[in-house]
């Protein structure tokens, strides 16, 4: 069965072969209209039939892309170390706390 991108094209459908399950706000790589090349993004939508909405970081933006076409990025921590909530705040917090005591 095919997809309609919603701009004139039609992409095959199928099950998801990735392992990681990706959902809206995740930032991925991409196959902009199914070409080769990968490019970053976000996951702006997760559709009904398993595609996705994608926004690029350049600006382009895609829709009802095959879950084939899209491949997570891994974040900056490690799987086995993740951070608590919050340690974010408490560490920018602290660093503008130290530059205004410096004043």
């Amino acid at each position: 069965t095919f997809c309609d991108d919603g701009e004139g094209g039609r992409y095959p459908t199928s099950s998801s072969s990735n392992s990681t399950r990706m959902r809206e706000g995740d930032k991925v790589e991409c196959r902009y209209k199914g070409r080769g090349k990968y490019y970053p993004g976000r996951i702006r939508r997760e559709n009904r039939d398993g595609t996705f909405d994608i926004d690029y970081d350049d600006g382009e933006k895609e829709t009802y892309v095959v879950p084939e076409y899209v491949r997570a990025i891994e974040s900056g921590i490690a799987k086995n170390h993740m951070s608590r909530v919050g340690d974010r705040v408490r560490e920018e917090i602290q660093r503008l706390a130290e530059t205004s005591s410096g004043r």
